[in-house]
């Protein structure tokens, strides 16, 4: 095999390992964003809802 092959198996290699390394790092990172927006919403949904003190009103009509 020639010197200039084995450069580029060598760095496929090490693109692919790279790669890997990259892509498991982002999935943890996703799955603790995940896991932090469902216990939000799990907090949210404990709470009691916000009482209005007023119904909310539809818009006045526009005259044209």
């Amino acid at each position: 095999m020639k010197t200039s092959a084995k450069i580029a198996v060598l760095f496929g290699a090490a693109s692919l390992l790279a790669a890997c390394n990259t892509m498991e790092g982002f999935g943890k990172d996703l799955k603790a964003a995940g896991d932090k927006i469902s216990g939000s919403a799990s907090k949210d949904t404990k709470e009691e809802p916000k009482k209005t003190s007023a119904p909310a009103s539809a818009p006045a009509p526009v005259k044209r």
